[in-house]
């Protein structure tokens, strides 16, 4: 099975779910950060989708923090971010 691409979601509002909805029902995704001004709507959003496998969003109330986080993990190095919508992903460059 191929590498799943990870997500780091900015955000937490309403149509940032439809998109992580769609992320983690087609397999192909994990969702790895989560970045919203409140801890406490991080923390909703976590109970709407801990029931996902693929969900292991680790939480940020500065998204740039996020973005320096992800440069640096193992999981997302040499990779650039691609903005999709209301989030951005790691992509190998194609």
């Amino acid at each position: 099975m191929a590498e799943k691409l990870h997500v780091g979601i900015i955000g937490s509002g309403g149509m940032t779910k439809n998109h992580s909805r769609g992320y983690l029902n087609s397999g192909q995704y994990e969702i790895v950060a989560l970045a919203d001004l409140s801890s406490e709507v991080m923390n909703e959003y976590d109970k709407v989708f801990s029931e996902y496998d693929d969900y292991k969003a680790q939480h940020f109330t500065d998204f740039r923090e996020m973005l320096q986080w992800s440069c640096s993990h193992d999981h997302c190095s040499g990779r650039c971010w691609r903005r999709e919508s209301h989030s951005l992903r790691k992509t190998d460059g194609r």
